[in-house]
């Protein structure tokens, strides 16, 4: 992993919230023409856009037409996922991700920043 790559990660995490109304309407069309009722998205952390009324109102519509649209911070989603694996689970996650770490040769740096990560999930 480059800390290109990880940089990229973080910058597109923060970016997330900015761009979740625009995502949404442009995911919708295909939601609907594929008939998918249940739509998931994981938007960056850190406080929700200055339009969140904007997309909670969109949101509403969408319910109303039998869609349930779903948004939930990166790290707090997360964080329930890593519950529900359960000890083993996220000991296992953990070890595959030192390996492929490893098998990256990743510097010091990007373990750092992977170790910033996991304090904040």
């Amino acid at each position: 992993m480059s800390s290109e790559f990880i940089s990229r990660c973080e910058d597109y995490l923060n970016r997330r919230w900015a761009e979740v109304l625009k995502e949404i309407e442009a995911k919708m069309d295909r939601a609907r023409a594929n008939h998918i009722s249940e739509i998931l998205f994981i938007a960056g952390t850190g406080k929700p856009p200055a339009d969140e009324r904007k997309i909670a109102r969109y949101v509403e519509a969408e319910f109303v037409s039998g869609h349930n649209i779903y948004i939930a911070d990166f790290f707090d989603f997360a964080s329930g996922i890593l519950i529900l694996l359960g000890e083993s689970g996220r000991i296992e996650f953990l070890d595959k991700i030192g390996r492929e770490l490893d098998r990256g040769n990743a510097s010091i740096t990007h373990r750092k920043a992977w170790a910033r990560l996991l304090r904040q999930v």
